[in-house]
């Protein structure tokens, strides 16, 4: 469950961040 939850709130955030800039 941790990895899953922190995999998927890296990509996101990864994902926001990479999408703003």
């Amino acid at each position: 469950v941790y990895d899953s939850w922190k995999e998927t709130n890296f990509s996101t955030q990864w994902c926001y961040e990479n999408y703003i800039q």
